[in-house]
């Protein structure tokens, strides 16, 4: 059984405390502009730098691990790069997400994986077997389909992959209503934990501000 154990660190949070005080400026300021630079550049520290939206029913700051699903491109969170109110929810949900760097693309063949992804599929790939031919042939889809097998499910796989170092999966939109409408890219996240509001401020339940240096590490207990 392939393994995939690897430990992969996450970022260290290196927002200080003096930054801390900017953004609480900022805020007072009513400065969108710093205050943008500033969650971004935090956001892209704690290796969050991509945004993406998804549709829901109900108000709620953190992703509930126990809520992934399995659907056409694999098990996790699935994102959009526009909002569309429809049967999964009429509330949009923005969030900082991984960035396309350490996204496996559903889409692809292994020459043209980021640079991450090849290292990780290659060496899951040679723990599975190391004589397996071709495999530079592959496009995300078909490594992902090998995974299910081995694993002997999308959560599986998916719990494998995100240990191994690859974050989630990003796909092209192929249904005609959201290629109308902009939607060119929808993306797979494995992890609740890798999953955090895009919002400039966040209050906790106290109506205090939640530091910048709290906004993208650990868990906090926010509004809903």
């Amino acid at each position: 059984m392939l393994k995939a154990e690897k430990n992969v660190s996450r970022p260290i949070n290196l927002v200080t405390a003096e930054q801390d005080a900017l953004y609480l400026e900022a805020i007072r300021q009513k400065d969108t502009g710093k205050l943008r630079r500033m969650v971004n550049a935090a956001a892209e520290e704690a290796g969050l730098g991509g945004v993406g939206q998804h549709a829901t029913k109900t108000h709620f700051r953190e992703f509930d691990a126990e809520k992934a699903q399995g659907g056409n491109r694999g098990w996790g969170f699935y994102f959009s790069d526009v909002f569309f109110p429809g049967s999964y929810g009429e509330i949009n949900y923005s969030a900082r997400i991984p960035s396309d760097e350490v996204l496996v693309n559903w889409n692809k063949m292994f020459r043209d994986q980021p640079e991450t992804a090849q290292r990780v599929l290659t060496e899951m790939m040679a723990e599975l077997n190391p004589e397996t031919p071709n495999f530079e042939e592959y496009t995300g889809e078909s490594f992902y389909r090998t995974f299910i097998c081995e694993f002997d499910s999308q959560r599986a796989a998916s719990e494998a992959l995100d240990r191994a170092g690859i974050k989630g999966i990003k796909y092209g939109e192929w249904r005609p209503e959201r290629l109308e409408r902009g939607d060119r890219d929808g993306r797979v996240i494995f992890s609740s934990q890798n999953i955090k509001p895009a919002d400039l401020i966040l209050r906790d339940r106290g109506q205090e501000i939640i530091p910048l240096s709290k906004r993208f590490s650990g868990t906090y207990t926010s509004q809903a």
